[in-house]
């Protein structure tokens, strides 16, 4: 049997129309999307459901590990967008610029340079790690803890610095059989956490 006749026909092959961000695009979205040299490249990756990498430099990124991220965002008012990243365990919160500040290497890591893959505010990362089954990957892929908001509200670097130190503190001298504070609401250390609901937490103000 002959192919149908619609089959049959040749069809110019047309490239998507690039995306194109606008002040009708959410806040948050074009500040984060305004940190890249082109910032429509961010929207054009975001609508295809991928990941957008953010150069470092005019914002840096303190990171720790997921459990201390967890910590402080359960204490901490929300100043700006925190990013949890499960493959690697470790939370960045997004902050202003600190040249000299010295983070201890077991605490964490003070990132200026390089670039961060952020997922679209607001809407889930369709990427699909490779090698990873398709559940475990969108699990995989970074998360936002606090989204970018718009404001262009940024973490301090030395008071969140000093906020981690407190942990640490307070972590190494907690008795043996005491549970560490706020561990009941904490969630399992071997789970994926709930990004979302924490998202939710500090968008209804709950952190502050």
């Amino acid at each position: 049997m002959s192919a149908p006749l619609l089959e049959q026909v040749p069809v110019a092959a047309t490239a998507p129309a690039p995306a194109v961000l606008s002040p009708a695009s959410p806040g948050g979205l074009r500040w984060l999307a305004a940190l890249h040299p082109e910032p429509t490249s961010c929207l054009d990756a975001w609508s295809a459901g991928r990941l957008a990498w953010i150069p470092l430099g005019t914002v840096w990124a303190l990171r720790v590990s997921a459990s201390i991220g967890y910590r402080l965002l359960r204490v901490l008012p929300a100043h700006g967008p925190v990013l949890h990243t499960v493959a690697t365990s470790t939370v960045s919160f997004l902050v202003r610029p600190a040249p000299g500040l010295a983070v201890p290497a077991y605490q964490g890591e003070l990132v200026a340079y390089g670039a961060l893959p952020c997922p679209a505010p607001g809407r889930a990362v369709l990427e699909v790690r490779r090698g990873l089954p398709g559940a475990h990957a969108a699990a995989a892929e970074p998360r936002w803890l606090v989204e970018p908001d718009g404001s262009g509200g940024l973490w301090d670097a030395p008071a969140l610095l000093a906020a981690v130190q407190d942990e640490y503190e307070y972590l190494e001298n907690l008795p043996p059989d005491e549970p560490p504070r706020g561990d009941e609401a904490a969630p399992a250390t071997a789970a994926v956490p709930d990004a979302d609901a924490f998202a939710r937490f500090h968008a209804a103000g709950r952190g502050s």
